[in-house]
């Protein structure tokens, strides 16, 4: 071959190099005409920032205990939950040690841009404790829990042991749990020296007369065998009731009396002593049977407890505190309106605070269409507060004559017509309270009654007239009619029973609202409480 051939192949292969360099070189991106040069700047960070992110991992940690410690390529990293980020790609040795539980090691490969969830269960590190001479009967407990095998499994550490049994003194003893090992514990039991403690009454005041208020719960603790008595004494000295208890099996025991004799008949009403003894123990207490104590029969009203829509001076005696939950259905009868306007939904709670104060508070809404001043449509509510102080004269042994005070507040974000609880109002009450019948009268003067604004002319005077009967204990039936600003007449009717020994209550009315000049609202309403 000639120079010149060789020439030609040299040339041609410099020339494929040259080209297979320029198009394989990734195309640099222009910049669009108009950039700035911040723009450019920016862009540029951004691009930086990415590729220096692809280059790390990210690592977490988790394990089923608590603040357990974790050690990579055997350097202290931190406590479980573990959260590791801008991590190099590679392998790591990854330690978790809790004091304990056992030891877990494992390997974690990471690859470039990896982000890896890693849950590590930690195995509870145990021995065991065999009880020995375990004593038939007894109740053996190791740290608080209960055991009912004689060999149990425990975690390691000192153990505390506690053995119970009736009539023996109580054993506590510490032992050594090591791992995977028995510890064995000789149980010696020693007889109790008699004693008798915990002398509690359940109630101060009960009536034997009415079920579900009868029942008085006499309790006490003894750790032996020794004949114990109860007594139940008169104020003359006389022994109405006697339990006589000669064994035990058990720790705590208690008795109920119910407010009757030794023949099963009711006691007088009067002060009663209760007293327990044994041979070197005597404890006392004192229980009042009165049989004017009842559950408060009456409705949840804005102003507490009453009667309707208007509160009451009932003779009550036994503190209460009476949740409640009350729906409404109103429909207004009128000119321009006929129909359905709405149910209303109420909760609240009243406090009877011993026998003379009662706090209430309560939370409704309205539902139905209603709109604001401002043309938008609204959820109706009302949160209503009253505090009611109250007493009574007993007359004779037939009647009482009852008087009190209340205040209330009431706010509402929507005037509620035929509600008329808006505003801040206060008043008297006295009533006359029969066997089997009520009569009362209320007055109640509120500012702010439409606007809650109390500078306004917005004032309405409420006054009524409340009357029921009470065939039995548990049910009372009921009448109202109250005058609001003499432009108003308010009426209705009500049933209210409390059917069980417990202290459920249902309230069912009518009523009705009615404005002489231009409408009537009708209403009927279920209401139920308990009275705890």
């Amino acid at each position: 071959m000639s120079m010149k051939f060789y020439k030609r192949y040299f040339i041609a292969i410099c020339l494929f190099i040259f080209n297979f360099y320029c198009f394989s070189a990734p195309a640099k991106p222009m910049n669009k005409k108009g950039d700035s040069a911040v723009e450019k700047a920016e862009r540029l960070d951004v691009e930086k920032a990415d590729k220096i992110d692809e280059k790390y991992c990210s690592l977490v940690i988790e394990s089923n205990v608590y603040n357990a410690e974790v050690y990579i390529n055997g350097i202290f990293k931190g406590y479980t939950k573990l959260e590791l980020n801008k991590m190099r790609p590679g392998l790591y040795f990854i330690e978790v040690v809790k004091n304990g539980y056992e030891r877990e090691r494992f390997e974690v490969f990471l690859r470039r841009g990896d982000s890896k969830d890693v849950y590590v269960t930690l195995k509870l590190i145990t021995g065991y404790i065999e009880f020995l001479n375990y004593p038939k009967g007894a109740s053996v407990y190791v740290d608080g829990s209960l055991c009912k095998d004689k060999i149990v499994e425990v975690p390691i550490g000192r153990r505390l042991v506690v053995v119970r049994k009736f009539g023996y003194e109580k054993l506590e003893t510490y032992v050594d749990v090591y791992p995977y090992e028995t510890s064995g514990v000789s149980i010696e039991l020693n007889p109790a020296e008699f004693y008798l403690a915990d002398f509690e009454v359940s109630e101060d005041r009960i009536n034997p007369l009415v079920n579900g208020l009868c029942n008085c719960k006499i309790s006490f603790y003894v750790n032996a065998n020794e004949p114990v008595t109860i007594k139940i004494i008169a104020e003359n000295g006389d022994v109405v009731k006697q339990f006589d208890f000669a064994r035990f099996t058990t720790w705590n025991n208690s008795v109920e009396w119910n407010g009757t004799d030794s023949f099963g008949n009711p006691v007088l009403d009067g002060n009663y002593k209760i007293i327990i003894e044994s041979k070197n123990y005597k404890f006392e207490e004192s229980i009042v049977v009165d049989s004017t104590m009842k559950y408060p029969v009456e409705s949840f009203t804005c102003c507490g407890g009453g009667i309707g829509n208007y509160p009451t001076v009932f003779n009550s005696t036994k503190r209460t505190v009476r949740p409640s939950f009350g729906a409404e259905g109103i429909f207004v009868i009128g000119k321009e309106k006929f129909g359905a306007y709405g149910c209303h939904l109420e909760t609240g709670v009243l406090f009877d605070i011993g026998k003379y104060v009662e706090v209430g508070i309560s939370v409704g809404g309205l539902l139905g269409s209603f709109k604001s001043a401002k043309g938008d449509s609204i959820f109706p509510f009302n949160v209503n507060t009253s505090v009611k102080v109250s007493n009574s004269i007993k007359m004779s042994d037939s009647f009482a004559l009852g008087f009190g005070g209340f205040i209330t507040y009431g706010y509402s974000n929507y005037f509620i017509e035929p509600k008329l609880n808006k505003g801040i109002g206060f008043g008297g009450i006295l009533g006359l309270e029969l066997p089997l019948f009520y009569a009362g009268i209320s007055s109640e003067f509120v500012i702010g009654a439409e606007t809650g604004d109390f500078v306004k002319d917005s004032k309405i005077w409420k006054n009524a007239v409340s009357l029921s009967f009470s065939p039995v204990d548990f049910m009372r039936l009921s009448g109202w009619c109250g005058v609001n600003n003499f432009d108003s007449l308010d009426c209705g009717l009500g049933y209210t029973v409390v059917p069980g020994a417990g202290g459920l209550t249902l309230d069912l009315s009518a009523n009705v609202l009615l404005f002489f000049d231009y409408k009537t609202y009708v209403s009927g309403k279920l209401v139920l409480s308990y009275s705890i």
